[in-house]
């Protein structure tokens, strides 16, 4: 065995403490001289699809525009939530001044979508849409039933006015002798 002298062990001593704090000045400059963060940018987020765009316009009460992008977004693919697309176009219809043109969409969700929470809503639009018209019907029958009547009233007072003779002036001179 051999024997390692004081002087030895300091200077080995010394050259692990050289290396460790070379070691560590050269990993502390790397850690000191980071390049500067770039801030983080948002991506852009995608652009929306046309049945995002519908429900946009919808929901800002543009009905118009709602309706020819229900109708894009429904010509372009089959979205899961057609039932729903296709309730909001009938709305969009009505709010639009279309109520004719609702039926369409709304017969369909009735009809196409047993199961859809949008069914009874868009029967009860439909039903009410028939009793509309329905009473917008029997209306313009009564006005006509009205005007016909009021034209026979005046043809028979014209008549009984050229039968009856003209009446003299009731007055105090010309009232009956007993």
């Amino acid at each position: 065995m051999s024997r390692v002298s004081v002087s030895q062990t300091a200077g080995i001593f010394k050259r692990r403490i050289a290396a460790t704090a070379l070691l560590s000045m050269s990993l502390g400059g790397l850690s000191c001289h980071r390049k500067p963060v770039q801030p983080v940018v948002p991506l852009p987020s995608p652009p929306l699809s046309v049945c995002e765009v519908a429900e946009k316009s919808f929901e800002s009460g543009k009905y118009q525009a709602a309706v020819n992008d229900y109708e894009s977004c429904l010509r372009a693919n089959s979205p899961k939530d057609q039932d729903r697309f296709y309730f909001r176009l009938g709305l969009a219809y009505a709010l639009s001044g279309n109520g004719r043109l609702s039926r369409v969409p709304l017969q369909r969700v009735a009809t196409q979508f047993p199961n859809s929470g949008y069914r009874a809503s868009a029967e009860l639009i439909l039903s009410l849409q028939a009793q509309i018209e329905k009473l917008g019907g029997d209306l313009k029958q009564q006005e006509k039933k009205i005007k016909t009547l009021t034209d026979e009233l005046q043809r028979l007072k014209a008549i009984d006015m050229q039968r009856r003779p003209s009446r003299p002036p009731h007055g105090p001179e010309s009232s009956p002798e007993p």
